[in-house]
């Protein structure tokens, strides 16, 4: 939701002010009233944008708000020009008509917006456990299908195995599609794994999450693991029901919980309630693209794991998995390998943006549409829906900044690729 333009002409706003403080009398009434909308309409896109895209309705206001900021502007550089100059400008009408503008958008923004945004989140068509399939879907890879792992699952298989006694806390921390999950899940599926432990748990954690769900999450599994059925009641648990049934059970237990994509820096001292510390030998993975939500307290011990890009002989392997799925191990000699690397390249070493480009090219057969995927990555990437996983995935970070920083960081945008920022 794009609200840096209106952030812009308001900081605009505010500078002429304070800049005409010793002759306020100079200052046009309506820009003032202008400045008062403006801060209303930036207002209405901060809580736009906290709850995500909504109705077309809300699409439409914070279009208009989005286009009249432009308008505002232009009207800002010719009043500024006109005061710099010492000249009469018969701006009044111009000005009060596009106050009168702003205020019905405003009102209307607000009506169909603001009010209703909470409620929209909830109608919209948006799936959340769809972040939850995607998670859990790690699960199932086949080793196989898995490149550049083994050094960073030694890690990790010696931190879970250890004969440390004391509860341990094992971070994996990267950014979105570096292989965090696939990592663990794998791991987490190692019948080593699986028979040390007396009790393992996956919980899909995301940036919305409800505590009391996820420690209905681990009931079940108890049911499921003790009794091979789920209780009725429970679907009525209360919150202190849970805790105290997950406490009971996990104390007199050596458990492994994994906890992915956490990205609260408060779910830790949320969920940690009911994880029972002991001397046992129980592990808790964490996977995380924020290492400020890494638990660190005492009581337990701490190891993290920072993953690191795939090396570039890795990345190439798994995209040829990906793109050449005929067992060849390498680009078909019709096809140029140069300019298939090249691509490799554009993925810097994260494994999900190499397995959905080798994905979409494995149906590419010929040398012109591999070129024409290489020349127009970027329509690719906003149009093509064999990307769309891996843009959405990567968006998460971006939906994630904080509301100020997000125009920051669409700034960097003007840059051109590979620019260096003095």
């Amino acid at each position: 939701m794009s609200s840096s333009s209106v952030g812009f002409v308001l900081g605009r706003l505010i500078t002429l002010l304070q800049n005409e403080a010793s002759s306020l009398l100079r200052v046009p009434d309506e820009i003032r009233e202008m400045k008062l909308l403006l801060e209303s309409m930036s207002s209405f896109l901060v809580d736009a944008d906290r709850v995500g895209a909504g109705s077309q309705i809300q699409k439409v206001s914070v279009k208009n708000v989005r286009e009249l900021a432009y308008e505002v502007e232009d009207v800002i550089d010719e009043f500024t020009y006109h005061e710099n100059k010492r000249q009469q400008w018969r701006r009044a009408s111009k000005l009060q008509d596009i106050n009168k503008r702003m205020t019905s958008i405003t009102e209307r923004a607000h009506q169909f917006g603001v009010q209703k945004l909470e409620e929209r989140a909830t109608a919209s068509h948006y799936d959340p456990n769809w972040k939850k399939r995607h998670s859990e879907s790690s699960l199932f890879f086949k080793d196989d299908d898995l490149v550049g792992i083994k050094k960073a699952q030694h890690e990790l298989l010696g931190w879970l195995l250890a004969e440390e006694p004391r509860r341990t806390v094992i971070s994996v921390v990267g950014m979105g599609g570096s292989g965090k999950t696939t990592l663990v899940a794998n791991t987490f599926n190692k019948q080593s794994v699986k028979r040390h432990f007396e009790f393992c748990t996956w919980i899909t954690v995301s940036q919305q999450y409800s505590i009391e769900d996820l420690f209905r999450s681990i009931v079940k599994d108890i049911y499921n693991q003790t009794t091979g059925e789920v209780s009725m009641q429970v679907e009525t648990m209360t919150y202190r029901w849970l805790v105290e049934t997950l406490v009971q059970f996990l104390q007199s237990r050596r458990y492994l919980v994994v906890l992915d994509d956490v990205w609260s820096t408060h779910f830790w001292q949320e969920f940690n309630i009911a994880l029972p510390e002991g001397m046992r030998g129980s592990r808790v993975v964490v996977t995380t693209r924020r290492e400020d939500v890494v638990p660190c307290q005492s009581g337990f011990v701490s190891h993290i794991h920072r993953i690191q890009p795939l090396r570039m002989n890795d990345a190439w392997e798994l995209f040829c998995k990906k793109a050449f799925p005929n067992g060849l191990g390498g680009c078909p000699s019709h096809l140029d390998e140069s300019l298939a690397r090249n691509l490799v390249e554009k993925c810097e070493g994260l494994p999900l943006a190499i397995s959905a480009l080798g994905g979409l090219m494995s149906s590419k057969k010929s040398i012109t549409e591999w070129k024409r995927v290489h020349d127009n990555m970027a329509w690719e990437l906003s149009n093509n829906p064999s990307l769309e996983i891996m843009k959405t995935i990567s968006m998460l970070s971006y939906h994630d900044l904080p509301f100020q920083l997000k125009q920051c960081f669409l700034y960097c945008t003007l840059f051109p690729e590979d620019y260096e920022i003095a």
